[in-house]
């Protein structure tokens, strides 16, 4: 088993690099003691990206595993959806490597992931085909968040997390979010506490005709050397 899970990672890596990157036990642990863990598996990724090629261990790659479910674990519970047979299918926006898509999918729900990144949503595809198989799988699109290939109405839940912040036109995206979601979906953005500060995101989501409906406050993660507690937001239409 650890040296399938080695080589699942390793097949992400490539999908998402082209190539192989170094990393060694001692150097995975320097990046959990300065908070990695806490930052997500895709920040964890992009870190790797700036190491170099070279050779990848195998304890190393149990380790990322980990990180890669990480995220579905410390999110999901908090989503505060409605049942997956209620709900309807779900929408999940700047997806990256689908790691609370695969945990939601694993739940019954119908979810689908969309991405910019080519890259990202082949590795995304892969990590999900590897783990749940062709059956009851999120599927991953490569989609701008302004332009979604979907009709209107289309789904029950739109989820932006983590990945709102990172949109520049955010009232045009959310616009489209709405257009997508069917008119008793629910809206749920999460973000780490400072960044729903220091972005003023709360404004802007409400701004774009919608209203709060709930928050769940989960632990607090490391976000940019800060530490605050990531919170996720519920809204409906206004």
């Amino acid at each position: 088993m650890p040296t399938e899970r080695a080589d699942l990672v390793l097949d992400c890596l490539k999908a998402v690099t082209a190539r192989k990157v170094s990393l060694d036990e001692a150097s995975l642990g320097v990046l959990l003691r300065r908070g990695a863990k806490k930052l997500g598996a895709w920040m964890l990724l992009r870190m790797l990206l700036a190491v170099g090629p070279g050779p990848v261990t195998v304890t190393a790659l149990e380790n990322l595993f980990d990180f890669a479910f990480e995220k579905g674990e410390f999110v999901g519970p908090g989503l505060g959806l409605p049942e997956a047979g209620r709900c309807g299918p779900v929408l999940s926006v700047g997806s990256g490597l689908g790691q609370v898509e695969l945990w939601l999918a694993e739940r019954g729900f119908d979810v689908t992931g969309v991405d910019a990144d080519e890259d990202m949503v082949a590795a995304a595809s892969l990590l999900a085909e590897r783990v749940l198989g062709k059956q009851d799988r999120p599927s991953f699109v490569v989609s701008r968040a302004s332009t979604l290939p979907f009709p209107d109405g289309t789904f029950g839940a739109v989820l932006f997390l983590s990945s709102l912040h990172e949109i520049k036109d955010r009232l045009a995206v959310l616009a489209e979010a709405g257009r997508v979601l069917a008119p008793d979906g629910v809206l749920v953005v999460a973000e780490d506490g400072t960044t729903w500060e220091r972005q003023d995101l709360l404004r802007e989501v409400e701004g774009a005709g919608f209203a709060p409906s709930g928050e769940t406050r989960l632990p607090e993660i490391l976000d940019h050397g800060v530490v605050s507690p990531y919170i996720v937001r519920r809204f409906r239409r206004g």
